[in-house]
């Protein structure tokens, strides 16, 4: 329970702190939402959405993005570490 509130916290001051955050972390930097999870749960999982092109992490029995949980999530998931060619690409994507 403690991991879920440490997400919520680190996702609501970036909310608070970084101008553009929401084109900012669905259009460029979703993926570095996933660093940030994972240095507070280690069990957590990138997932990505095709239709969206969007990161989305597994985390502490949910699925986030910078919004927090997610209310509902593409049909489209798949674990982003089956497809390594992808996920080295995702680590490099920018918000312009």
């Amino acid at each position: 329970m403690q991991k879920k509130q440490n997400i919520e916290q680190a996702l609501e001051l970036l909310r608070e702190t970084v101008p553009d955050w929401e084109k900012r972390y669905t259009q460029g930097f979703c993926y570095k939402i996933f660093e940030l999870i994972k240095t507070i749960d280690p069990q957590a999982q990138p997932h990505y959405s095709q239709i969206e092109g969007h990161i989305y992490i597994y985390a502490q029995g949910y699925y986030w993005d910078i919004h927090g949980i997610a209310k509902q999530t593409p049909k489209d998931l798949f674990w982003l570490p089956n497809e390594p060619e992808l996920q080295a690409q995702v680590t490099r994507w920018r918000y312009d």
